[in-house]
């Protein structure tokens, strides 16, 4: 099941992320875990470092995500 979020892509050696839009990620974003997402046509993988708001889930708002690939 694919979840919408707000993702912002920080990539080997980069010093910040970049905003990449709101897109479908999965599986359910968690902080510390791996992420699956499709940008540019072509399927990234990363490390979601942070996730806003933290309780997304429960209130029902599309999270912020911050991935990380290494």
């Amino acid at each position: 099941m694919a979840f919408k979020a707000r993702v912002y892509l920080q990539r080997p050696g980069e010093s910040q992320a970049n905003c990449i839009g709101e897109i479908d990620v999965t599986p359910r974003p968690v902080r510390n875990g791996r992420t699956v997402f499709t940008h540019a046509g072509k399927t990234e993988t990363g490390r979601v470092d942070a996730i806003d708001p933290p309780d997304w889930d429960k209130t029902g708002t599309i999270p912020t995500i911050h991935v990380v690939q290494s």
